[in-house]
């Protein structure tokens, strides 16, 4: 299983945009509504996203800061993902 954070400063940093695409895409995930930075996403080995995990940390996202989530989620992972 494969996991990342959110992070706007890696999109900041390195998100390019397709051709044809006109995406302000750092403006995109710091808008109103947008994903809490540092919430964990997993995925599958066909990167789709990890169901039940997904759910999990985005309700938990709601109120816990990012080392939290952080934490918590090489805790539900165990030692070999850390």
């Amino acid at each position: 299983m494969d996991y990342f954070f959110v992070s706007r400063s890696k999109v900041r940093r390195f998100y390019e945009a397709p051709p044809g695409v006109d995406l302000d895409a750092f403006a995109y995930v710091s808008r109103k509504g947008a994903l809490k930075e540092g919430t964990p996403f997993f995925f599958d080995s066909q990167m789709r996203p990890a169901e039940r995990l997904v759910s999990f940390f985005l309700e938990m996202a709601k109120t816990l800061k990012a080392k939290s989530l952080q934490d918590y989620t090489y805790d539900a992972l165990g030692p070999a993902h850390r």
